[in-house]
């Protein structure tokens, strides 16, 4: 059962993420310090509360999720899978809520089910882009397609995942979603680098957002305290 001292560190957690989901929005940085105050703050906390509070009783689970956590987010950070303040995120996470007592589970690793939870949500991208180009098409006649050398399943693929700007300055943290062939034709990217999204679009080219993964965990991690573990209640619902 979660203790006031756990209740404690849950919105010591919550603060930090919203705070640095705010910088990643605004600046796309995050000030180490955000991490680091929250570590300070609630690191001691979370000791306290399961090692004399709790009596020790999950001590090796809370061992197992902090190790486990701390080296996926190490490796997918070197896999360049995600950007170091992601990585940071998640070892916050595990340092301070380690494990979770609420909501529909198979496993009681809470920084696992935050990643898991948040990657689950970023699938939300399409639900917005879809009806957007679809608008832009049937309502208002606009060729996006147009100079694009693509079949059409990757053109089907392309209006999930971006669409095509008019103003590069209105869409400052898009990334391009097109590259050019060797014979100059315009082909969709659908896996660009994380460099590329530093480079500047031009209108009329095709780019999909970039929304920064620290938003998505923050999501993940609020969808984890109202109703646990999605990929738990998935598994749940297919084999009841």
């Amino acid at each position: 059962m979660p203790s006031t001292l756990y209740t404690v560190d849950v919105v010591i957690v919550l603060l930090a993420l919203i705070y640095a989901s705010y910088l990643d929005l605004k600046k796309r940085e995050i000030d180490d310090w955000v991490w680091i105050a929250a570590v300070l703050v609630g690191f001691p906390i979370m000791l306290y509360d399961q090692l004399v509070i709790q009596g020790a009783a999950h001590s090796y689970l809370l061992i197992i999720s902090i190790i486990l956590t701390i080296a996926l987010a190490i490796g997918f950070y070197k896999a360049g899978l995600y950007g170091g303040a992601d990585a940071k995120a998640l070892i916050m996470i595990a340092l301070l809520l380690p494990l979770a007592f609420n909501g529909v589970r198979i496993h009681p690793f809470l920084p696992i089910s935050t990643l898991l939870n948040g990657l689950i949500s970023s699938l939300s991208i399409p639900l917005v882009m879809l009806p957007l180009n679809l608008y832009r098409i049937l309502i208002k006649k606009e060729n996006l397609f147009e100079g694009i050398n693509e079949h059409f399943v990757r053109k089907a693929i392309a209006l999930l995942l971006g669409t095509k700007i008019r103003n590069p300055d209105k869409h400052k943290f898009w990334g391009p979603m097109e590259t050019r062939t060797e014979d100059g034709r315009r082909r969709f990217n659908f896996s660009p680098s994380i460099e590329s999204f530093w480079s500047p679009l031009s209108s009329g080219e095709w780019a999909t957002p970039s929304i920064p993964l620290v938003v998505f965990i923050t999501v993940g991690f609020v969808i984890d305290l109202l109703f646990g573990d999605i990929f738990s209640h998935v598994v749940k619902l297919f084999i009841s």
